[in-house]
């Protein structure tokens, strides 16, 4: 008896891009719904509402990436970094305001997405309210240049 999926049970690039956008709205809605149950003076409670904001972060990019012809490929290839997947984004024609480079790279910088699944400490480098910031505005900008498409 084996405890492992089938080979084809994490099979990613058959998710269309809009499978991938609609993950990603799930987990932004995930990471608003989250924010709701913080408790005072304990950071273990923030941890939920920064890796799906992060991951939210990622699928959105990585949508955008899809749609701009990316193969899934090269996009695994860039592990969890948003600011590669930024940098490749941008490449290919993504207009993001400087303060959310900064924070992208931030985020990726400080191995945001490692923290927030294992350290119960508040160690993120990025504010919440930055980070929810960061998160609104590249899922307007990336839904906004898909509208057009």
């Amino acid at each position: 008896m084996s405890f492992l999926p089938p080979e084809d049970f994490y099979n990613v690039e058959e998710m269309t891009p809009a499978e991938c956008l609609k993950l990603a709205r799930s987990y932004q809605n995930a990471s608003i719904a989250l924010k709701k149950v913080w408790l005072k003076r304990d950071p273990a409670s923030r941890a939920p509402f920064r890796f799906t904001a992060v991951h939210s972060i990622e699928l959105f990019l990585t949508t955008y990436l899809l749609v701009k012809g990316e193969p899934w490929s090269s996009v695994r290839s860039m592990g969890h970094s948003l600011d590669r997947r930024h940098e490749r984004a941008a490449d290919l024609g993504l207009k993001m305001n400087s303060q959310t480079k900064l924070g992208l790279d931030a985020i990726s910088g400080s191995r945001e997405y490692l923290r927030s699944r294992y350290s119960a400490r508040e160690t993120s480098v990025v504010q919440l309210n930055k980070l929810e910031a960061i998160l609104k505005q590249v899922s307007e900008t990336v839904s906004h240049v898909l509208e057009k498409v």
